[in-house]
């Protein structure tokens, strides 16, 4: 529930597929910076781009975990969409 926000658009402009894990960082970067560095907060050993790209992984394995419930359930098993 707490990704929710993050996981719906790329989601839907990304229907066909699973985007990389470097778009999905590249995407948290640019959001970061819209928000005025206020996404990420790194500890000293961290950077900003280090914590972007564990949570792209995180975000590119529950977008793959969503799909292959979506496509095992009965009702998206035969959605050409997905």
């Amino acid at each position: 529930a707490q990704n929710y926000c993050f996981l719906k658009p790329l989601v839907m402009n990304n229907r066909k597929k699973v985007p990389s894990a470097y778009f999905i960082c590249d995407s948290f970067l640019y959001l970061d910076l819209l928000l005025k560095k206020r996404l990420f907060k790194p500890t000293p050993p961290s950077t900003r781009s280090d914590m972007a790209g564990k949570e792209a992984v995180r975000a590119k394995n529950l977008m793959g975990a969503l799909r292959y419930l979506w496509r095992s359930s009965p009702h998206g098993s035969h959605d050409a969409r997905l």
